[in-house]
């Protein structure tokens, strides 16, 4: 129980902070490269339902997957930053998923030549 009131109080309010955290601190090599090459709606399925589902297991936003062919999700304890990112759960971590695209894409074009991504 402590654990999870922990998790919960550590936990970003905001679509904002939560793209922030996950961009800065989670978000792995590969998962920002597919990011960088392409925009959200030509990823692959797969990588995209993958990215989703990590961003709403770990902020709370996701408890379970209802249907998995329709992508239902059934909604998280994060009623917050639910509210904040549209209503819908699925649509909050698809927006925490875009800002984090935005600043991957951002950190990309920052960077040296043949450094995809990597910070300076």
């Amino acid at each position: 129980m402590l654990l999870h009131l922990l998790h919960w109080w550590r936990c970003p309010r905001t679509v904002e902070d939560a793209a922030a955290d996950y961009e800065r601190n989670h978000l792995a090599t590969g998962g920002r490269d597919w990011l960088v090459r392409f925009s959200l709606d030509d990823l692959p399925y797969g990588v995209l339902t993958d990215l989703t589902r990590i961003v709403g297991y770990r902020y709370g936003l996701l408890n379970r997957v209802i249907r998995p062919a329709d992508e239902v999700w059934e909604a998280g304890w994060n009623c917050r930053l639910i509210r904040d990112g549209g209503g819908d759960a699925r649509q909050a971590a698809m927006r925490i998923l875009s800002l984090v695209q935005a600043a991957a894409r951002h950190q990309a074009t920052d960077a040296a030549p043949g450094t995809l991504g990597e910070p300076k």
